[in-house]
């Protein structure tokens, strides 16, 4: 993985790998997508910082959960949600 700071590498692969946190999900979009980290911060409009941040999130559980991390990121949570397989009511 390229990273534009090797330091952010730690935090991409530790979050790979744990089912419990946002960036595991984010890692099989990647995949599945065939997205860099770079591109995948591009497409949800976040720095690749900002990603590695948003990788080392606890998964959400609720709506709650997904508001309070769309906060933080600065991005619309409704987006936020489906990206991360919450549903919304």
């Amino acid at each position: 993985m390229s990273l534009p700071d090797p330091t952010l590498s730690p935090a991409f692969l530790l979050a790979t790998d744990d089912p419990g946190l946002v960036g595991y999900r984010l890692a099989q979009l990647r995949r599945e997508q065939a997205l860099t980290p770079q591109q995948q911060a591009a497409v949800l409009g976040i720095s690749v910082y900002s990603l590695a941040g948003l990788c080392l999130c606890l998964q959400p559980r609720n709506l709650a959960d997904v508001k309070s991390i769309a906060a933080r990121m600065r991005v619309e949570a409704a987006g936020m949600a489906a990206l991360l397989g919450v549903r919304t009511p």
